[in-house]
């Protein structure tokens, strides 16, 4: 029967969000230095939910560069 603990080292611990800094124990993709309570690195952190995490997705904003390239003026979009 499987208690719920871990046993494997900290640094053995798989996170599959890429902004997750193991040694610092901090997210990356937050505009503030953050340290995520346990359950929320469950959900986003450590599964494939990360894309789905206000940071991340926060982050993939901040660093998308547009230039007007790809989008419509305002007064074209009719918006």
């Amino acid at each position: 029967m499987h208690s719920g603990k871990t046993t494997e080292p900290k640094s053995l611990r798989f996170f599959a969000c890429p902004f997750w800094a193991l040694e610092e124990g901090a997210c990356r993709a937050a505009a503030q230095p953050l340290k995520p309570t346990p359950v929320y690195q469950a959900r986003y952190c450590r599964g494939d939910d990360h894309d789905n995490c206000a940071y991340f997705l926060s982050r993939a904003l901040r660093s998308s560069r547009t230039h007007g390239l790809d989008r419509d003026p305002l007064t074209e979009s009719g918006k």
